[in-house]
């Protein structure tokens, strides 16, 4: 069954919506495309919130959430965009995928208000079979807070986004046919 692709902008998100999707004649229609082909695409979702959050859909259904350079983490502005982020808009923007990968590697620190929802989709992916992938994990107040709480033991941590896609790809080549 195909799956249905919609766009939100929410309020608070800076209109920055980019749609990438395969180009066709017109008045041709697409051929319905087998998931397990190596010819099946989807449309290429990225959307930009805040200047400083980039949450990208990749045509496999993985989600990847980035913290953008610009974003002064160690500040009390970059903070509070953070936990807006994870406080509201990171379960609904989420919802529908099998694997999220957040980078947190502009990020310093993170408090409770960011790390509930961080564990509340790691158990909704669970549920599922999902996966939950954080990497970048590079401040060493961060490193601290997740061994702290023992949340380096119960998340999937990876060094960075390019060695998570891998070791997606990785477990997907181990999956009998």
């Amino acid at each position: 069954m195909a799956r249905r692709e919609i766009i939100r902008i929410r309020p608070g998100w800076d209109l920055a919506c980019f749609v990438v999707a395969q180009s066709l004649p017109l008045g041709r229609k697409r051929k319905r495309q087998s998931a397990l082909g190596p010819s099946h695409r989807r449309c290429l979702e990225t959307l930009t919130v805040h200047h400083s959050i980039l949450h990208e859909q990749r045509p496999d259904g993985v989600h990847i959430i980035r913290f953008g350079p610009d974003l002064e983490a160690g500040s009390s502005q970059g903070q509070q965009i953070v936990r807006d982020f994870f406080g509201l808009e990171f379960l609904s923007c989420t919802m529908d995928s099998h694997c999220v990968i957040v980078d947190l590697s502009p990020i310093q620190t993170l408090d409770s208000s960011s790390l509930g929802p961080l564990v509340q989709r790691l158990r909704e992916l669970q549920d599922r079979h999902g996966r939950l992938i954080l990497c970048g994990l590079n401040a060493p107040a961060l490193r601290e807070i997740f061994a702290l709480t023992r949340f380096d033991q119960i998340f999937e941590i990876s060094a960075s986004v390019e060695s998570a896609l891998a070791a997606l790809d990785n477990d997907e080549d181990d999956w009998p046919s």
